[in-house]
């Protein structure tokens, strides 16, 4: 990890869903759901940090959906197979982005390859901040 005086950051974190340890780590591609209204989106990591002062655990996001998810809608000269992401990068707590993670999703556009997360015995680069367990209550306000 790399440290400065206001934050730590990291390469992956660990977390723990259905009884099994996973781990993302920073340029992870994942499948979440952050709203009931909207499908099921791709989730990229980008930077992984802890900020001293708050002693809380972020995530620097950026988010792909299908074009027909927008609200600009699927255009003309949109790709058959494209996703498009939204604005700037969404910055949340992990203990907050751990249930929005989808495990068990079917994504049905595309070519046969798909964004899946393996879970990982090792890491070759860098140390792993621990992340919020879905199964136990954690008190992510500090």
């Amino acid at each position: 990890c790399f440290q400065h005086p206001n934050y730590m950051f990291y390469k992956a974190f660990k977390y723990k869903s259905d009884n099994r340890n996973r781990i993302l780590t920073s340029g992870d591609f994942f499948f979440l759901k952050i709203l009931k209204e909207i499908p099921v989106c791709i989730g990229e990591i980008e930077l992984l940090w802890k900020d001293v002062a708050s002693n809380q655990f972020l995530a620097s996001l950026k988010l792909y959906f299908r074009p027909e998810h927008t609200p600009q809608g699927r255009q003309d000269d949109t790709g058959e197979d494209e996703v498009v992401t939204l604005g700037d990068r969404l910055v949340v707590k992990l203990c907050d982005l751990i249930p929005l993670i989808q495990h068990d999703t079917q994504w049905k556009y595309g070519s046969t390859r798909y964004c899946s997360t393996s879970d990982r015995c090792t890491l070759r680069n860098g140390d792993v901040a621990e992340g919020c367990d879905r199964g136990v209550q954690h008190n992510c306000d500090g």
